[in-house]
């Protein structure tokens, strides 16, 4: 069947031309599976961009709460150590030692509790 060479060279000429054109698809298929994940990677990285984006926004929109709301926080403590500061000198408390427990009283109800002296 094959008795030339020319026949023979033919045959080559086709097995390699079929090789190479496998080889040729196989890379084009590569290189299209590759472009895909490109895209679908690109996609990704959009989504998480905005998602950080969006993250960040919250993030700093808490932070500013916070700080906002230690501001009030200690102006109500100004305010409210202001009153006590006006209370404290408003009240004048006298020791008065008629009012103070008998020993025996004070060791009685200590006793009561169950604190023995």
């Amino acid at each position: 069947m094959f008795t030339s060479v020319t026949a023979w060279l033919k045959l080559g000429g086709g097995v390699i031309a079929a090789v190479s054109l496998l080889i040729a698809g196989w890379h084009v298929a590569s290189w299209r599976a590759r472009a895909m994940e490109t895209a679908r990677l690109e996609a990704v990285n959009a989504e998480l961009l905005a998602s950080m984006d969006r993250m960040k926004a919250a993030q700093a929109k808490a932070d500013r709460a916070r700080v906002e709301d230690a501001v009030q926080a200690a102006a109500r403590e100004a305010d409210l150590q202001a009153q006590i500061q006006d209370l404290q000198e408003l009240v004048d408390i006298e020791a008065r030692p008629d009012c103070d427990f008998k020993p025996e009283v004070a060791g009685l109800l200590n006793r009561a509790m169950g604190r023995d002296k």
